[in-house]
């Protein structure tokens, strides 16, 4: 169950399975949240493609090939390969850990287990493509101990709320056994374990009303096992699956829920206590027989899961009618009910089925925005649209040679200009994304330009004219590191960044420099900073500098 759990509340697909586990097993540094992070965002996920470009980023090298089994058996490294999945019209993508005489050694990403296949086992379900990657020292993730720990913070986070529930009925559970018997609390108890099941159980059809084709969700469904007697999608998406307009995932949700900690917070085994969950039990247990009636005469679909909640509201029942701690008979003999009782079930029932519903509603909106979000990145990634756009915007009509400092190479096909402001945070920060690009690009030159001007007023200038003296003196690595070092300071002391660059020479002499940049802001009409230009055209407000690099690899 808690695997099944885990899968929901991360679930993840086959290429982003494969994609973590062939990082982890070269051994390169990053984190699962990032690697989802990346691969959603690119406009061909979950292709091949996705992954390839995912490897790039993370700078580590691969080759897509087509190999007979023959040149496999040759491979010693782990790699991924294409394989046919259940039928012949599907693939997925599995990690080969190693190969050996008789065959391989794989991880299954649908099972999350590392199996064994004999050479015509491995030959039936391959497709012929395989991914090999190897990593250097500078693969893996930048920042990765900081994102790692936010990632651990995060998991912590999501189980310690899965495991809230459970922890806190048995540590009540544990605590009545000690203080008022055991004989008195067990099968009040076991009724609480049962309502617990039963909200696991509800969530999973709540959840599956939100991801139908989460492959944990199916395989506990039958959903692909070609069985037609075995359908929950049949079921839930019947006429019958809702009540007043809500779904019976909710409804269950909200039962359980109110159900157990209305147990726990009335007093776990109270005489009202249990005077109100038989009532409940025995009203709920009309409902058992007309749910099984629906799927096999109505539906003629079973779903497991609507028959995992019958047996459990039939076992809630027996608990109540036969047993002597909840003793039926008071139901006709009690005075009344308690109404501070009645009280925290009613509140209980009414916010948790504010919530269920309003968390159903949440995350629908959420698929359904995912999905257009998916759509629209393929649109915007295209290359035939972005050039489009891009040739819409303004283009550079005045020449910008010899202006300001050129990194990179300076005979490349492509090539950036940053107009900046050396105090602009903005520019501060896109400052590191240009020089990741230049380190990953080889066709690419970048050239920074600054709005500063020779007016003794403004105090743009000191720094630009320096940047400029050290650009002059012909080392571009002396330069980037300056260029690094003005934008990350936290705090811009320009006392402390000329006391460490030196520079010879009168800072005067880059007057003439700055005029120049600053005459072609103004017939530009440099309006903000910082203002990109991609081969002559400003990059439109739809893209960002980080989207270039996916435009540059492809």
């Amino acid at each position: 169950m808690l695997n099944i759990y885990k899968n929901l509340v991360r679930p993840e697909e086959n290429v982003l399975t494969v994609s973590y586990n062939l990082l982890k097993i070269l051994k390169v540094k990053v984190t699962r949240a990032s690697i989802k992070k990346v691969l959603e965002q690119h406009p061909h996920y979950p292709s091949l493609l996705s992954v390839t470009d995912l490897l790039n980023h993370y700078r580590v090298e691969n080759i897509t090939v087509k190999l007979n089994l023959d040149r496999i058996k040759l491979l010693r490294q782990p790699f991924l390969a294409l394989l046919k999945w259940k039928d012949a019209y599907t693939g997925y993508y599995c990690l080969i850990k190693s190969v050996f005489e008789t065959g391989v050694l794989l991880l299954n990403s649908n099972t999350g287990r590392s199996e064994k296949y004999t050479w015509d086992e491995f030959e039936k379900l391959f497709q012929g493509i395989v991914l090999i990657a190897e990593r250097d020292d500078l693969s893996g993730e930048k920042n990765y101990e900081i994102e790692r720990r936010k990632e651990l913070k995060n998991v912590s986070t999501t189980n310690l709320l899965l495991l809230f529930a459970p922890c806190l009925t048995i540590f009540v559970g544990v605590y009545s056994f000690n203080t008022t018997g055991f004989d008195k609390n067990i099968l009040p108890f076991i009724y609480s374990l049962l309502s617990l099941l039963g909200i696991g159980t509800s969530s999973l059809l709540f959840w599956f009303e939100i991801d139908s084709s989460n492959k944990v969700l199916l395989e506990v469904c039958g959903g692909e096992n070609n069985n037609n007697s075995l359908n929950c999608g049949a079921v839930l998406k019947s006429k019958g699956s809702s009540f007043l307009g809500v779904s019976w995932s909710v409804w269950g949700t909200t039962f359980f829920l109110s159900l157990l900690f209305g147990q726990l917070l009335n007093g776990f085994s109270n005489t009202d206590t249990l005077q109100y969950l038989t009532i409940f039990s025995i009203l709920t247990a009309f409902y058992i027989p007309f749910s099984i009636y629906y799927q096999w005469k109505v539906v003629k679909q079973w779903c497991r899961l609507c028959l995992a909640i019958q047996f459990i509201l039939f076992s809630q029942f027996l608990i109540t009618v036969l047993s002597s701690s909840f003793n039926s008979t008071f139901l006709f003999s009690s005075p009344g009910l308690s109404w501070h009782g009645v009280g925290i079930f009613a509140g209980i029932g009414i916010l948790c089925f504010l919530l269920s519903n309003q968390i159903l509603n949440l995350l629908h909106t959420g698929k359904s925005d995912k999905t257009k979000l998916n759509e629209s990145m393929r649109v915007k990634f295209d290359p035939l649209v972005f050039d489009s756009t891009l040739k819409r915007q303004k283009a550079i009509s005045i020449s910008t040679e010899g202006l300001g400092i050129l990194l990179g190479n300076p005979n490349s096909k492509n090539k950036i200009v940053k107009v900046c402001n050396p105090y602009c945070a903005p520019c501060a920060k896109m400052h590191p994304v240009l020089d990741d690009l230049l380190g990953d690009i080889g066709d690419l030159s970048v050239q920074i330009l600054f709005t500063a001007s020779t007016d003794h007023k403004d105090e743009r200038a000191k720094p630009v004219k320096h940047l400029l003296a050290i650009y002059e003196a012909n080392n571009e690595e002396l330069t980037k590191d300056s260029l690094g070092d003005w934008y990350s300071a936290s705090e811009k002391n320009y006392g402390l960044f000329a006391e460490k660059y030196k520079v010879d020479g009168d800072l005067n002499n880059q007057t003439e420099k700055v005029d120049k940049m600053h005459d072609w802001c103004k017939k530009m009409n440099i309006e903000f900073t910082p203002t990109i230009f991609f081969n002559g055209y400003q990059l439109p407000e739809t893209y960002n500098i980080t989207d270039i690099e996916y435009f540059l690899k492809s």
